[in-house]
Parts: structure tokens; sequence; C-alpha cells
């Protein structure tokens, strides 16, 4: 099936690959980030202080866990918008 031009996007999907975006790059630094401290650390140079590097470490699981929610809500949403457009479409002819 293809798209055409009087189709509109699914705002929904959008917000979804931008979500999706954030969770991939929240889990890369609450994994990396503190072997990152660590390995500075153990070379002899603390990494200066940051409240973003301190909220990720105490609050990162939180983090992931709101954005894996929002993921779900969205992919809902995201199904539900497309299904309602193609009940609302009329059938193609033949």
């Amino acid at each position: 099936m293809t798209k055409t031009q009087t189709e509109r996007w699914n705002p929904f999907y959008l917000l979804l690959i931008v979500t999706s975006f954030a969770f991939v790059l929240t889990a890369l630094a609450y994994v990396f980030v503190p072997i990152l401290e660590q390995k500075a650390g153990e070379a002899g140079q603390a990494p200066p202080h940051s409240p973003i590097r301190d909220s990720l470490r105490h609050d990162g699981w939180l983090w992931l866990l709101c954005e894996g929610g929002a993921i779900v809500l969205l992919s809902v949403l995201s199904m539900a918008v497309d299904r309602l457009r193609r009940w609302k479409k009329p059938p193609a002819e033949g």
C-alpha cells in the first residue's frame, strides 16, 4: 500500500520516534557514564561536578521507566490513530 499525497502524518508516530531515540540515549548514558567516570578517577583526573550526571546516577532507572512507559503509550496511540483512519477511509474500488 503506497502513501498518497492526501494522507497526513500520524503525530504520535513522530513523537514515538523522538521518545525512542531519547530512551536509547538515556540507556547508553546510564550504562557508560559511570564507567567513564570510574576510568577518569583511575587515571587521576576526577570529572567535574555535573547535576545531570548526578541525576542520571541516582534517578536514571526512573528516567528509563518513564520513557519506556511513554513508548508503550505512544505506540498504542499511534496504532489507534492508524486504525481509526483506516476505518474512516472508504473501501477501494476493485
